[in-house]
């Protein structure tokens, strides 16, 4: 395997010196995309927020400026990303206002109804069952809580000649915009609704979670 398919397995699960590399290209190059999504989500001053899949924790600096009187909690199941997230954010969490933590989509370390809203940002792709995924974090969200999942990789014509390769190479999720709505709606969200940047490439979708358990 060469330097260049090297650096890239490493998007999936980053570890050592090339998973360093990685984590930095990833929070230059997301982040226009970052900022865009984020204006769809209106974060509250006092939201309590969890990025699944936190990479190297840009977004949780981003959205911890927003939500100035709230907390920021991260995951990602890669010890190199926690780390590197860490140190991005250091400052917060030095004075308790963002925790990052090593952990799964699929068993999120928190209780029933934490968070306001729930976000991940390019990492749905490695996520190893997403529907039961889409349940667990629907779990720690509290009612009328908001899911944000966005993806520079997504079905489009303009794109998925150029996708197809990536998806191959690393096993990706990759669905269109209608697939993203169903799932979202089979995990029980619901009001959902998707941004697209047709140019970029970029796609936003959000769902909510009930504001009442249903009886049916």
């Amino acid at each position: 395997m060469n330097l260049s398919d090297r650096l890239l397995m490493n998007a999936r699960k980053p570890k050592g010196f090339l998973g360093s590399v990685m984590i930095k290209k990833m929070n230059i190059g997301h982040l226009k995309m970052t900022l865009w999504a984020l204006e769809k989500l209106k974060i509250k001053n006092g939201a309590t927020i969890l990025d699944v899949g936190c990479g190297g924790g840009k977004a949780i600096h981003l959205m911890s400026q927003v939500a100035h009187n709230g907390r920021v909690f991260g995951i990602d199941y890669s010890e190199k990303s926690v780390q590197l997230a860490a140190r991005e954010n250091a400052e917060n969490i030095k004075h308790g206002k963002v925790k990052i933590s090593k952990a799964s989509v699929s068993s999120l370390p928190f209780p029933d109804a934490s968070f306001d809203n729930v976000t991940s940002f390019e990492s749905y792709y490695f996520w190893p069952d997403l529907k039961n995924d889409m349940r667990e974090i629907l779990r720690v969200l509290k009612p009328g809580g908001l899911l944000m999942i966005v993806a520079e990789m997504y079905k489009n014509e303009n794109f998925d000649e150029h996708n197809k390769y990536y998806v191959k190479k690393l096993n990706m999720n990759y669905m269109s915009k209608d697939e993203f709505i169903r799932l979202f709606e089979s995990a029980g969200y619901v009001n959902t609704g998707t941004y697209e940047d047709v140019e970029k490439g970029w796609i936003c979708i959000v769902g909510a979670k009930p504001q009442a358990e249903s009886n049916t």
